[in-house]
């Protein structure tokens, strides 16, 4: 029960995923940033779900939202147009802001 659940919360959180990081394109360089930022408030706030659900939401659907491979290879991306300063922004919001919102989270799950 809880693989399937896990399954059906990943594709949900990859579908949304793939559509926000190609809707955002013309606002963003990198929808990544976004997406990776509410799957960390999304994660810590998951914390206060117990059980089975709980499990599926928070591996499943902020899993599969999340992705440190895709901002791995966008960062990469902008180091190698020489895009220093949006490189490290970006690193930067990704990990404080990041952190941040998963602790926020954690303050406010129930």
């Amino acid at each position: 029960m809880i693989l399937s659940l896990v399954l059906i919360g990943g594709a949900v959180g990859a579908t949304i995923r793939g559509a926000v990081g190609h809707g955002m394109r013309a606002w963003l360089p990198t929808g990544t940033l976004a997406v990776n930022l509410v799957a960390c408030f999304g994660l810590g706030l998951a914390t206060g779900i117990d059980g089975t659900v709980g499990t599926a939401i928070r591996i499943g659907l902020f899993g599969a939202l999340s992705t440190w491979s895709s901002l791995a290879f966008e960062i990469g991306a902008m180091l190698r147009r020489r895009d220093l300063a949006l490189a490290c922004s970006t690193l930067g919001v990704s990990i404080g802001g990041g952190v941040g919102l998963a602790w926020l989270g954690l303050e406010l799950a129930p």
